[in-house]
């Protein structure tokens, strides 16, 4: 078959075909003679999953699909170089006090 990367989906070149390397074997999906088969994660995401929209979220949807816990992120202590104008405070209810149990700002 005699294919461009447009009609392949691979990109929008058109001008020509597709020339596979000299070792490809005959038969050996195109993905795999193009070099083309690394893992592809796809990630579709409801408007009421915000909290899958950041890179850790991403990354821990996969887990908890097969009960596995994900990962503690820690936060690394950078030393302030002066004090901060914005005061935070943090007043949970009794009893609720681990409602956030990770905090960070920079």
């Amino acid at each position: 078959m005699l294919c461009s990367g447009r009609e392949l989906l691979l990109n929008d070149d058109h001008d020509g075909i597709i020339e596979l390397p000299p070792d490809a074997k005959i038969g050996e999906p195109a993905v795999k003679a193009l070099g083309l088969d690394d893992p592809v994660i796809d990630v579709s995401i409801t408007p009421n999953r915000g909290d899958c929209t950041s890179v850790y979220g991403i990354c821990a949807r996969p887990g908890r699909s097969r009960n596995r816990p994900p990962a503690r992120r820690r936060s690394l202590a950078v030393a302030g170089k002066f004090p901060s104008p914005i005061k935070t405070a943090l007043d949970f209810p009794a009893g609720a006090e681990n409602a956030a149990p990770m905090f960070a700002g920079a």
